[in-house]
C-alpha cells in the first residue's frame, strides 16, 4: 500500500532520464521519466540531458525538482518507482499502470440504476379505469 504522504529525501540521475530516488519511508528505486512525461510545458527542458541532470531534492515540497520550478508530485514519483498503487484520494493516472488502468475502466462503467433513482412513468391504469367504465 503507498502510504498518503511520502517526500523523496534523495535522487541521483543515472543516464538518459532515468534516476534512482529514496523515500521517507526506506523505499528506493528506480524510475525512467521519459516513460512518463510530456514533451511540452513545464517539462519540455528535461529532454535535454545537461538540464536534466540539474534535478535536486526540494526539502520544502519534498518532492524532485529543477530549476526551472518543473517538479513532480511525490506520491505519483512513489506509484512509479515501486509500483504499489495509489491512494485512492490521489488517483487515477491514466498512466497505463494495471492498478490506475482497472481504476479508471470501473469509474467509466455506467452505473445500473437504482428502484429509487429510476425514472417513473405515467401510469396508464387510469385510461384504462375509463374504458372499463363505458
Amino acid at each position: 500500500m503507498t502510504p498518503d504522504l511520502v517526500d523523496v529525501v534523495s535522487v541521483r540521475p543515472l543516464g538518459g532520464m532515468r534516476l534512482r530516488l529514496k523515500f521517507d519511508d526506506g523505499a528506493s528505486g528506480e524510475v525512467d521519466l521519459a516513460r512518463w512525461l510530456p514533451r511540452k510545458g513545464v517539462f519540455r527542458p528535461l529532454f535535454a540531458p545537461a538540464y536534466f541532470r540539474r534535478v535536486r531534492v526540494d526539502r520544502e515540497t519534498g518532492t524532485i525538482a529543477w530549476p526551472n520550478d518543473a517538479d513532480v508530485d511525490p506520491v505519483v514519483l512513489y506509484h512509479w518507482t515501486t509500483g504499489k498503487p495509489l491512494p485512492r484520494w490521489a488517483g487515477p493516472l491514466d498512466d497505463g499502470c494495471p492498478s490506475c488502468t482497472r481504476r479508471i475502466e470501473t469509474a467509466r462503467r455506467p452505473r445500473a440504476a437504482t428502484a429509487s433513482k429510476r425514472r417513473r412513468l405515467p401510469s396508464r391504469s387510469g385510461s384504462n379505469k375509463s374504458r372499463l367504465a363505458r
